[in-house]
């Protein structure tokens, strides 16, 4: 039987809002969202879902994006070898990445929270598939997670040099993105 945990985001100065679940069976994880805010001064709308393995390893990421008459599709797919493929071709940077960061919402966040488990006062460098917006582009993210606190993290994009703090729940789901996205409280 599933257990299903559901969040509502915003993101005021943006004018976004997202609808997310994380759905745990017993061999996977699903993250999947709901994202509406305008792009480029176009209303968009977009959808994703994340499959990861028990152990919180990217396996599949699905999203689709409607702007005006526009929609655009992206499909990864991840093997046991941490290759990853879009449309059957690798993605040459990426082998050996576990995370994927979708820049549109904070639920891709909880995939290396609750990958690496990090102890008060632990450290860790990752790579991941970053996801770009409206172009649904992918780069290589250099991302750090610090664990200051049971429910705090400290975020850096290190390449950009971006840094705020992540507050989040038992489950390691962000609970505020200082400065960026907060949940609604229902």
């Amino acid at each position: 039987m599933p257990s299903v945990q559901s969040v509502l985001w915003e993101r005021p100065e943006a004018h976004s809002l997202e609808y997310f679940k994380l759905v745990t069976l017993p061999d996977r994880y699903m993250l999947e969202g709901t994202v509406v805010l305008p792009l480029e001064k176009f209303p968009t709308r977009i959808t994703y879902k994340v499959e990861c393995d028990p152990g919180w390893k990217t396996r599949s990421v699905d999203i689709h994006q409607e702007r005006a008459s526009e929609v655009k599709r992206l499909t990864l797919e991840v093997g046991q070898d941490q290759v990853w493929r879009v449309a059957g071709s690798v993605v040459p940077f990426a082998t050996g990445f576990f995370d994927v960061d979708l820049e549109i919402t904070p639920a891709t966040n909880t995939l290396p929270i609750r990958r690496l488990a990090l102890q008060e006062g632990q450290s860790a460098q990752v790579e991941a598939v970053w996801v770009r917006f409206p172009s649904l582009s992918v780069e290589r993210l250099q991302q750090r997670y610090t664990r200051i606190e049971h429910h705090r993290y400290q975020y850096e994009g290190l390449s950009s040099g971006y840094q705020t703090q992540l507050e989040v729940d038992e489950s390691g789901i962000v609970i505020s993105y200082f400065g960026v996205w907060r949940q609604v409280n229902v």
